[in-house]
């Protein structure tokens, strides 16, 4: 089932016929900083309009690039645009913030690909779960006048406050054990114990949120996530960022991994390829932050 909320279909101009399956190249490579990457260009793309970073779930200490490969590859053919899929260092391994400079050296890598005239449009950051922790804080360590250059920004299912307990959102208590998603979760071992109250590790609990891109959130009805998600949502409408919000009902957490062939699948990734598509291109007044 998909809460489809009644403008929703014309302000995102989904098509509930999606084509996925078309020919995508995908090479892996490392940027220049050494991050491992794997790069999605859909077949007779010469110039893909606008670049998609995704940093994969996993809980901070499991997933790779193969992890969510099929959901990558089906944005890539449905957006027309190239993808870069980034394998960022894990937990217990590598903490706080190793994952964070992997996936912000993807996004340069991403940015220089734009400069050099390899990609035309802009850099749209994404993540899943654990991964959409990770994009939204690596926007929200950027200076407010760096962010102007990410076109983009989408949540899947994402994490966004390391300190709740289950008091703060209902769906934390409701859902937790319940349909494959359980404490712990992984921050805790992401994070020591004092980082995990330090307001950088919660993007819900960042001062301010000037600059940030545009941002599509999904969420799933019956996800220990789904509260802290939509309320990030609300805190970045609130402040003036331009947010869509769609709420998949009767699903799960990581629905996009564990039900590939699922209408829900099609109709996220139709929503997030239109999200793309519909991203305006850089004005000539922003550039790059060449730190």
């Amino acid at each position: 089932m998909f809460d489809r909320d009644p403008g929703l279909r014309t302000r995102l101009r989904v098509s509930p016929r999606v084509g996925f399956g078309g020919a995508v190249r995908s090479e892996d490579l490392a940027t220049a900083a050494g991050t491992r990457i794997r790069s999605y260009r859909p077949e007779g793309t010469d110039l893909p309009r606008h670049c998609l970073v995704f940093a994969h779930g996993g809980g901070w200490t499991r997933g790779d690039l193969d992890t969510q490969d099929h959901l990558v590859r089906s944005v890539s053919e449905a957006a027309g645009c190239l993808a870069l899929s980034v394998d960022y260092r894990l937990a217990p391994t590598h903490h706080h913030p190793a994952p964070l400079l992997d996936l912000a050296d993807a996004v340069d890598h991403a940015a220089t690909l734009l400069a050099d005239g390899a990609v035309g449009g802009q850099v749209v950051v994404a993540g899943a779960s654990a991964g959409g922790h990770l994009t939204a804080t690596t926007l929200l360590r950027l200076p407010a006048a760096a962010r102007g250059a990410v076109g983009g920004m989408v949540l899947l299912y994402p994490k966004t406050d390391l300190t709740d307990d289950g008091e703060r959102h209902p769906s934390l208590r409701r859902f937790d054990g319940r349909y494959g998603l359980s404490r712990p979760y992984g921050h805790e071992a992401y994070l020591g114990p004092a980082q995990r109250h330090a307001v950088e590790a919660s993007p819900i609990h960042a001062v301010g949120f000037e600059g940030m891109p545009r941002t599509l959130v999904v969420t799933a009805e019956l996800d220990p996530f789904r509260d802290e998600g939509e309320e990030f949502a609300r805190l970045l409408d609130q402040a003036g960022v331009p947010t869509a919000t769609i709420r998949f009902g009767g699903t799960v957490h990581g629905f996009l991994t564990h039900f590939p062939d699922s209408l829900d699948f099609s109709l996220a990734v139709a929503s997030i390829a239109s999200f793309i598509r519909t991203t305006k291109e850089r004005s000539d007044d922003v550039h790059r932050d060449p730190s």
